[in-house]
């Protein structure tokens, strides 16, 4: 077994310094973006977390070509490659998420909102118009965390839009425990974080984006289901999986 994941870190190391795997991932990109760059953040995650070199080449691809279509690197800030068993699963911070919007032209913000904060929404008066009033007093205690809200502006045909979402704790806290991440460290040490996030994604579902953001946004998930075969490359992937050990 150890000679088989030595094996598979070779392979996937040849892999990622490949003329073609360099190739597939320019021909995704955004011209604005750099594939030899993001090869080199891609080389730096993978040696930061060595469980990934015991992941399929074939789920390996998948992420960073749904990465490079929406010109985000696996830089550990905007974006995370996480290995679940033998399975390289993808997942998106909110402050990526906040960039794939902005480059569709939608500007997003998420605040979250304590019980000491002053917060008033007046609900929608049936054309579409909602008004919320947020102010924090700053230097006294904020309280407990109540909700998270998210504000949504952009331009459609001339028109000015703006959107919002909101969501309970509870809410949120019910996503979380669905999730197989619910214990792990990002919930623990960055609730806060994880919060934005959760209602960003709810948020991005009523929002006009291209279909690459759709799909990078809804195949990013903490409740991977790995039932659903992915695509294979013929060239790129004819491997076996290697078996790695269960990870958060």
């Amino acid at each position: 077994m150890k000679q088989e994941l030595t094996n598979q870190k070779q392979e996937i190391k040849s892999l990622l310094e490949s003329e073609k795997f360099q190739e597939e991932i320019a021909k995704a990109m955004p011209k604005f973006c750099d594939p030899v760059r993001f090869l080199r953040i891609a080389t730096t995650a993978f040696n930061q977390q060595p469980k990934l070199y015991g992941c399929t080449k074939m789920s390996l691809f998948q992420c960073m070509l749904d990465l490079s279509s929406v010109g985000l690197e696996p830089d550990g800030r905007h974006a995370y490659l996480i290995p679940f068993k033998d399975q390289c699963t993808l997942q998106i911070g909110y402050k990526g998420l906040l960039a794939m919007l902005r480059r569709n032209g939608v500007s997003m913000d998420a605040k979250l909102v304590h019980e000491n904060d002053n917060f008033l929404v007046e609900e929608d008066d049936g054309q579409g118009n909602t008004k919320v009033s947020h102010s924090v007093a700053y230097g006294k205690p904020r309280g407990e965390m109540i909700c998270v809200y998210t504000r949504a502006t952009w331009v459609e045909s001339g028109t000015n839009f703006l959107s919002y979402e909101f969501m309970t704790r509870e809410e949120i806290d019910y996503i979380r425990s669905l999730s197989q991440a619910k214990n792990g460290t990002a919930w623990q040490n960055h609730y806060g974080e994880m919060a934005r996030k959760t209602v960003i994604k709810r948020h991005a579902k009523r929002l006009p984006l291209s279909s690459e953001v759709e799909h990078v946004i809804n195949a990013e998930h903490d409740n991977p289901d790995f039932s659903k075969p992915l695509k294979k490359d013929e060239v790129l992937f004819e491997t076996k999986p290697a078996e790695a050990e269960e990870v958060e």
